[in-house]
């Protein structure tokens, strides 16, 4: 098979969202670093490694894994969503195999941790990666619960956050955090209604259809936005976090861009968490 294995292993985690996971890490971490020192540690660089491929092949590996049948991979180039559709017996076991590697490596970082509470959130993103797709729980595809498990996607900024500050983030600050993530889940959720309904599957965005998704996801990060400023964040963090309402409710005029945001969105949230970061980093110096 020689190297095929690891375009297989590359595809199924979706390089295109690695910043979801990594970045959130990677931004968590800087805002609450004290010091340039602080972004020295290997534990910083380890768990960034296992956020970027491993975390990603961990949730998008066992999405492929029970999402479809497979059937004969054909050798013309495939989206994610193609390729799981195709894919040929012995390329599930691949995947089986790296989300295995995957959840070993998070049980090791998990044993490693030197608190409980990053201990907690490590062992809370494993289980919600897992059971986002695993039947018959596939929390993703259930009404609300589907919002609710988008948390797993800032566990990691959680995570880096403590590490280097030492503390909990604030209350409203992980309620903000809620808010972006679950409008993330609906907005990506919305290309997907039309396959999702006929598949059976009752998701919010097939629940609420096209235009209520788009308008609660507007809401929501109004809601993210909003919290971001009374915390004190006003500028320039503030600023930033107004670029989410502002995007939902245009989505929301224009429905039909809303339906092909997946295609981009990682792109702005790749600029948006660059920012963050760089923001964070200037005060250090």
């Amino acid at each position: 098979m020689n190297m095929r294995w690891l375009g297989i292993i590359l595809q199924v985690s979706r390089p295109r969202v690695w910043v979801y996971l990594g970045g959130m890490y990677a931004m968590g971490f800087a805002l609450g670093a004290q010091r340039l020192d602080d972004l020295l540690p290997w534990r910083f660089w380890a768990h960034l490694v296992f956020f970027l491929p491993l975390a990603n092949l961990l949730l998008y590996g066992t999405h492929a894994l029970y999402e479809h049948e497979p059937t004969e991979l054909h050798d013309t180039p495939e989206t994610p969503e193609t390729f799981e559709q195709r894919a040929p017996v012995q390329h599930r076991r691949l995947i089986a195999a790296g989300v295995l590697i995957a959840a070993l490596v998070n049980c090791v970082l998990i044993r490693q941790a030197h608190t409980w509470y990053a201990q907690l959130l490590l062992g809370l993103f494993l289980l919600l990666a897992v059971l986002n797709n695993l039947p018959p729980v596939r929390l993703q595809a259930r009404p609300v619960l589907d919002l609710l498990a988008s948390v797993l996607y800032v566990l990691p900024g959680f995570l880096g956050y403590y590490q280097t500050s030492g503390h909990y983030p604030a209350v409203p600050v992980i309620a903000a955090a809620v808010c972006w993530a679950s409008g993330l889940q609906l907005l990506s959720a919305v290309p997907d209604i039309l396959p999702d309904r006929d598949a059976g599957l009752r998701t919010t965005a097939v629940a609420l259809g096209v235009r209520m998704s788009l308008l609660v996801c507007a809401l929501l990060w109004s809601g993210f936005a909003l919290i971001i400023v009374l915390q004190g964040y006003l500028v320039p963090l503030g600023m930033v976090a107004f670029i989410y309402p502002l995007l939902g409710f245009f989505l929301f005029e224009y429905f039909a861009l809303g339906e092909r945001a997946s295609r981009w969105f990682p792109w702005l949230n790749g600029a948006v968490m660059g920012t963050v970061i760089a923001l964070a980093l200037a005060r250090l110096s």
